[in-house]
């Protein structure tokens, strides 16, 4: 197994060098793409899954093959993607205080939503994703905390117990957390054990929760899950969710919106 090197690329970096190689080649293992990139084979498996969604690549044992449709599929898609996240964070900012204490957990949403914060706000901003700290640093009216932690295999991000014991201290008036699925019998759910621990305790530190999920997320049911519904005050999510699983949803008691 390959281990991280001094350098971690980010996931959406790793997309676009994978997919490369990808048209080159034709196909290429899960080995050689975690040499290539030096990160861990499991991070390129959780790489290939997501690019699998895309219909740009079909995964085979131990590796992937480019399908017909990936030359042009991954670009629309990202595009579609970065767009459902802008329109989420829109929506979420409306949950933000205009004075107190927030808490960001790792993700695009997150990272989205920092990015549109006013410059005029009160705020003290705890977080574990080093793309959101690098967004709000110039930011002097606002008192940034980051956890400690480990690095993730991403690079983008603080996770283990050190961080979950950091982010324990605090009760923060709202928090965002990013959900990779969202199913109607297990609540919020995970594929990966550290970002499963780190967003159960964001919810626990946080006397308001707001979840973020694209439509991608609703209706999936992964790994782990890191919070029930109950736990949950609002989830966002884009107009392209499910909208059975959405009625489902709400009919369960969670507090679903829907952006347009």
């Amino acid at each position: 197994m390959a281990g991280p090197g001094p350098n971690p690329v980010f996931a959406t970096m790793r997309h676009e060098m994978i997919m490369s190689t990808m048209r080159t080649a034709g196909r290429a293992s899960v080995s050689e793409l975690a040499d290539q990139l030096s990160v861990t084979t499991e991070t390129i498996r959780r790489d290939l899954v997501a690019l699998e969604r895309t219909g740009a690549i079909r995964r085979v044992h131990g590796g992937a093959v480019l399908t017909t449709s990936g030359s042009t599929t991954v670009v629309v898609t990202a595009r579609t993607e970065t767009e459902a996240w802008d329109a989420i964070a829109r929506r979420a900012l409306a949950e933000v205080p205009e004075e107190g204490t927030v808490l960001l957990g790792q993700g695009a949403a997150t990272r989205a939503l920092a990015r549109i914060l006013p410059l005029d706000l009160k705020l003290t901003i705890v977080t574990n994703d080093l793309l959101v700290a690098q967004l709000l640093s110039s930011h002097a009216g606002y008192q940034l905390l980051v956890t400690g932690g480990r690095l993730a295999p991403t690079g983008d991000a603080l996770l283990g117990a050190t961080a979950e014991a950091s982010i324990a201290k605090f009760l923060v008036d709202v928090g965002f957390v990013e959900a990779d699925g969202v199913g109607v019998t297990r609540g919020l759910t995970s594929e990966n054990e550290d970002d499963v621990a780190l967003k159960a305790a964001i919810v626990s530190a946080s006397r308001k929760t707001v979840a973020l999920a694209s439509s991608t997320a609703i209706g999936r049911e992964l790994f782990q899950s890191f919070a029930t519904g109950d736990e949950i005050d609002l989830l966002v999510t884009d107009q392209e969710a499910d909208k059975v699983t959405v009625d489902a949803l709400r009919g369960g008691g969670l507090n679903v919106v829907v952006t347009h």
